[in-house]
């Protein structure tokens, strides 16, 4: 049985901070210039869906820690979302960060992580 994925679509504001000096070595490959990696990301969803689901003005912070490396694994993950969102734009938009609607870079970073709390 082929299964396929909810299509989706995501425009809006990213911003992406973390732990190591200006250029983060991780998303290059390379590695952590103070040993691990801990990385917050802020989204806005200015337009988008998830299916049927209309995902604008959702807002989703996802804090995120790695003992080493990104592409080391064993990292933790939590995310959370403005309580403003629906139920059904909750579950789209955790579909989408945890890697499970496919697509770049989330699904590969689904990949690196053993724990994840949320959707809170």
């Amino acid at each position: 049985m082929v299964q396929t994925q909810t299509p989706y679509r995501v425009k809006g504001v990213f911003l992406e901070t973390c732990n190591c000096d200006a250029g983060c070595n991780c998303n290059f490959g390379g590695f952590p210039d103070h040993g691990s990696c801990e990385a917050l990301i802020g989204i806005r969803v200015d337009e988008g869906n998830f299916g049927d689901v209309d995902l604008s003005g959702v807002k989703v912070v996802l804090a995120v820690k790695w003992p080493k490396a990104i592409h080391e694994g064993n990292g933790a993950a939590a995310v959370f979302i403005d309580e403003s969102a629906s139920e059904e734009q909750v579950g789209g938009i955790a579909t989408i960060l945890t890697g499970q609607a496919g697509g770049m870079p989330w699904e590969l970073l689904a990949t690196t992580l053993t724990s994840l709390d949320g959707p809170i």
